[in-house]
């Protein structure tokens, strides 16, 4: 989103931290009220985004055909080119040529990059082991996260540490979210339930 000029940030909201557990319940109402007008404003919204959204769906099918279409001839147009080109090449080109020009275009031919072919990668990785050609292939090593996490318990090495975050959390009811811990902004994420 560029800003457009002489806009300005919007001011940061504060609230002042609540004295009493009466000022709590307060802003606890206020948070709820506050959550209940973003959910009416998102809901006469969407209701108004609805119909462009079924436009915009419309024609990005629409173009995404005619694009199709169009990509289907140039492919067509190309092989037929080329079919008139590929046994005329000698004559078309010229000594020392590959190219030649048709109107405004540049038809020719260049080399492509080398690629490397295997037929069965395991065989052929199998044949460099045994032939002792280790550089022509490498052996990935991955730490499995998941396994020592699991076994956080037993496993006590060097450089090897788990830690656990702390996240604050609001829980309102029918809406659960958490408030993520050091954003910029509030971040609001589905308060997973815990087992």
């Amino acid at each position: 989103m560029t800003k457009q000029k002489g806009s300005r940030a919007p001011k940061p909201v504060t609230v002042p931290v609540p004295k009493s557990q009466e000022q709590l319940a307060e802003r606890s109402q206020e948070l709820r009220q506050n959550e209940d007008a973003a959910d009416r404003l998102v809901a006469e919204y969407e209701i108004k985004l609805a119909p462009l959204r079924a436009e915009v769906a419309r024609l990005e099918a629409e173009l995404a055909e005619r694009v199709a279409s169009l990509d289907r001839q140039s492919f067509a147009l190309l092989k037929a080119i080329f079919g008139f080109s590929e046994p005329r090449r000698d004559s078309l080109c010229g000594p020392d040529r590959k190219s030649f020009r048709v109107g405004d275009m540049v038809v020719g031919w260049r080399l492509g990059k080398w690629a490397t072919v295997i037929d069965d990668e395991e065989r052929f990785r199998a044949m460099l082991q045994r032939r002792g050609l280790a550089q022509y292939y490498e052996e990935r090593v991955t730490i499995n996260r998941q396994a020592l996490l699991a076994d956080r318990e037993t496993v006590h090495l060097p450089g090897l540490s788990f830690e656990q975050g702390e996240d604050f959390y609001v829980v309102l009811p029918e809406k659960p979210y958490r408030l993520v811990k050091g954003a910029r902004s509030v971040k609001k994420e589905p308060l997973r339930e815990s087992a």
